[in-house]
């Protein structure tokens, strides 16, 4: 279970993974860089912190 490999945590801001946020299921390597949908390469991230780790510090700019 992805969110048991991730110990229930949002690993980009530490916060416990349902605290009220949507949720999106990130790929740690991408499908088309020969990652998988196996568990081990996925993790669950909230919206917000999903966003944050495809634009990196862009996102902070555009929710500022």
């Amino acid at each position: 279970n992805v969110a048991v490999n991730q110990n229930w945590k949002c690993p980009v801001c530490g916060e416990h993974l349902f605290n009220g946020e949507e949720l999106h299921t990130h790929h740690k390597i991408r499908v088309k860089d020969g990652g998988t949908d196996k568990a081990e390469n996925l993790v669950h991230l909230h919206k917000a912190c999903h966003r944050h780790e495809h634009t990196g510090k862009r996102s902070e700019v555009l929710e500022a």
